[in-house]
């Protein structure tokens, strides 16, 4: 027998779908892309500056309640190329060299995080003590993959290290911490809503025998360790057993080891700066990043 509908089913099933639409609320989305620009600029060795240009600020104002709006999170790599170039890997060691450019970091977080239907993906930490950003690596068949959390050593090639671990900050008002991690909605540090020009120093800050990251607006200032709440290396410090006991033993082997051995080449070494805006919270219904802007490297 066939179903039929009458228009008074009709007429119910349309008010049932109604009610249910309202009581879900309407999607409301926020796309940043028109207002924040990113960027940055060596000054020196050790220091970068970075911009956040806005624009037309005042259509953001309703989409936040005060004191609220939308943050910076920064990321890194620990490489001993000194730029980011089209054709620079993380290491030139054989299983980094034509594998693992680091130009792969920003369209791998474009990949994981980015805007796909209008939203994004939630970043979160991995644990109480890490807090990576992502991975880039080869799995067990020599295929390249890229992922949020760290993968199982039985995930990833066994017969040559090589890959790109993507950290994030964590950050502290001294530099005896504590040290936590950035989390939404103001991850790193919120964004001041206003028209022009934005601007922080990031700088490297050297404590005892290693090294921090300070970023300055000129009033405040926030001290960054790595995403293990540890410090940077200080190359003219630093033994290669030194090294070795922080990113190889402690941190991660698999990721590390091709930097710890060319750090024992004396190889110069350099941290690399990327940034990305959230959107953070407010009154829409979207998760919002742009996309990760390479800012520059210094000097370790």
């Amino acid at each position: 027998m066939r179903c039929q509908i009458t228009s008074a089913c009709k007429s119910v099933l349309l008010l049932a779908f109604f009610f249910l639409f309202i009581s879900c609320g309407i999607p409301t989305f926020l796309n940043l892309d028109q207002h924040i620009a990113l960027s940055g600029v060596p000054q020196d060795d050790n220091t970068i500056t970075v911009t956040i240009n806005q624009q037309s600020t005042a259509d953001l104002l309703a989409s936040y309640d005060t004191g609220t709006g939308p943050s910076l999170k920064f990321m890194y790599v620990l490489s001993t190329a000194a730029d980011l170039g089209g054709t620079e890997y993380v290491t030139e060691q054989s299983g980094d060299a034509t594998h693992f450019p680091l130009t792969d970091v920003i369209s791998h977080f474009q990949s994981l995080y980015g805007m796909k239907s209008g939203s994004g993906s939630f970043w979160t930490v991995q644990s109480q003590n890490s807090a990576p950003g992502l991975y880039s690596y080869r799995n067990a068949s020599g295929t390249k993959q890229y992922t949020k959390h760290r993968p199982d050593n039985d995930d990833m090639d066994d017969e040559q290290f090589g890959g790109i671990l993507t950290g994030t900050f964590s950050n502290s008002l001294a530099s005896d911490g504590p040290f936590v991690f950035g989390v939404a909605p103001e991850m790193d540090m919120l964004i001041p809503i206003s028209d022009g020009n934005y601007e922080i120093t990031v700088s490297l800050e050297a404590i005892d025998d290693s090294y921090l990251i300070k970023l300055s607006d000129g009033t405040d200032e926030l001290l960054l360790a790595d995403y293990q709440k540890n410090p940077f290396v200080k190359s003219d410090t630093w033994s290669s057993e030194d090294f070795t006991a922080q990113y190889v033993d402690t941190e991660d082997e698999y990721f590390y080891h091709n930097l710890a051995a060319e750090y024992a080449m004396d190889k110069p070494l350099y941290i690399h700066l990327f940034g990305a805006v959230y959107g953070g919270e407010g009154n829409f219904t979207n998760i919002y990043w742009s996309s990760l802007a390479y800012l520059g490297s210094m000097a370790l």
